[in-house]
């Protein structure tokens, strides 16, 4: 009947997903749920669910993946862009510029990684992290901003357009401290804005990495994203050039003897 059903893969939040249109290869469709006219009052209440989405659309075979279908554009501020996969689009972007950046007399070796499937379970991150087997990871992702309007007042944790943040901790990784403290004193020294975040739900690649083999210090630098998992992601073109600069001076800077003082305790 040129109706399909979908299964979500990632952490997509169904609320949003009626009306939007979306592509696949060979396919194109809208998201919908039953129209409002035919629900009663208690269904109208009921948050939606992924159960209740299909896809009006064309062309669609068995197992095809879709893709929101939105374009990039800045939002009145130039240096402000909103678009789709920002999450994870904007660490891509900032790991290629620091591979371009960075100077050929290092004392240690960088692998830069672009990895599948962490919306899934982090799978590529796992297999990266047993093969490379490294001495330290660092992970670029996007950080939730919450600097929008709330039901009730609150404080952001993060914001956009003053620096990328930091992570302490979120919900699968306890940053290293030591790199952590590492981390602050690079970014202050250079004069960096940065930001530090805690989240408490949701995790990233550094959540398997750091338990990899015999385990990984690690941490994570967030680029402040609001809106994330929608097609209207907005991000501060600002805080992605801050983030190459912190993490092109963080490696620049990293001896053998600085590594090692991460595991000093006082």
């Amino acid at each position: 009947d040129g109706f399909a059903f979908p299964s979500n893969v990632g952490g997509w939040n169904p609320q949003i997903l009626p009306s939007n249109p979306l592509r696949g290869n060979k396919c194109w469709g809208i998201a919908s749920i039953s129209p409002l006219g035919l629900l009663d009052k208690e269904e109208k209440k009921k948050a939606i669910k992924s159960e209740d989405l299909f896809i009006d659309g064309d062309n669609f075979s068995s197992g095809d993946f879709l893709v929101q279908d939105s374009s990039t554009a800045t939002l009145g501020n130039p240096n402000l862009l909103v678009g789709k996969s920002f999450d994870d689009r904007a660490g891509v972007a900032v790991l290629i510029k620091i591979l371009g950046e960075l100077s050929d007399d290092l004392e240690i070796d960088v692998y830069g990684v672009a990895t599948v499937q962490e919306e899934v379970g982090a799978r590529g991150a796992g297999v990266a992290a047993y093969k490379l087997d490294p001495d330290l990871g660092l992970v670029l992702e996007v950080a939730l901003a919450d600097d929008v309007p709330m039901n009730e007042p609150h404080t952001p944790v993060v914001r956009l357009g003053k620096g990328p943040a930091i992570t302490v901790k979120d919900a699968s990784m306890i940053s290293h401290p030591g790199l952590t403290d590492f981390l602050i004193k690079v970014a202050k020294e250079r004069e960096i804005p940065h930001q530090l975040e805690i989240l408490e739900r949701g995790g990233t690649d550094a959540g398997r990495i750091h338990i990899s083999r015999e385990g990984v210090p690690s941490s994570v630098i967030g680029i402040p994203t609001r809106y994330l998992h929608s097609p209207v992601e907005v991000l501060d073109l600002r805080d992605l050039e801050r983030a190459v600069e912190l993490v092109t001076s963080a490696l620049e800077g990293l001896t053998k003897p600085k590594f090692e003082a991460f595991f000093q305790t006082s």
